[in-house]
């Protein structure tokens, strides 16, 4: 939404302002046939730059929230499935070292710990041996991936998200 729906202005070229109301028109002319069901979702990390009249257009508005404990740890489940582990995995630990994270940051997190070992053995120089095998993966190797991949939303940006979601979320 964020490329298309901001905030209109006297600055924009003619023909961005054109595509807006062209847009908004069709939004309002979307009507499903009892058989059928049209559904439009948007979704933007700028709640706050979007049109008000795109705004009024979406009948729900809903937050999304960080996930939760729970769901950290089946993020970490669902982006470990296939892997070896070590038997030292532990996903409550993984899930409360995780606060503050979204599912795309732990997603990074699992690659930079399966890589790990990975690089182990190419610096061994035994990555291009058919028989050799990257150990299981270890709670160190998440460790030491969570002191390079930080969160990537702030405490600030959460605030923003959730006051907008206070005056604007309808869901």
């Amino acid at each position: 939404m964020d490329s298309i729906a901001s905030v209109r202005s006297a600055n924009e070229h003619e023909a961005i302002h054109r595509v807006k109301t062209i847009f908004l028109s069709e939004m309002d002319g979307l009507y499903s046939r009892p058989d059928e069901r049209i559904v439009v979702i948007g979704a933007t990390n700028m709640p706050e730059l979007l049109d008000p009249a795109f705004r009024r257009r979406f009948e729900k508005r809903i937050y999304v929230p960080l996930p939760d404990f729970r769901a950290r740890k089946e993020i970490f489940r669902i982006h470990l499935k296939g892997v070896t582990l070590s038997q030292d995995i532990d996903f409550d630990k993984l899930a409360s070292l995780t606060r503050g994270y979204t599912g795309h940051d732990i997603a990074l997190v699992v690659r930079e710990a399966v890589m790990r070992p990975i690089r182990e053995l190419a610096r061994a120089g035994l990555l291009d041996k058919k028989d050799a095998k990257p150990r299981p993966v270890t709670m160190e190797d998440f460790i030491e991936a969570l002191k390079i991949i930080k969160p990537s939303v702030s405490e600030k940006e959460i605030y923003k998200y959730e006051e907008w979601a206070k005056s604007f979320g309808s869901g």
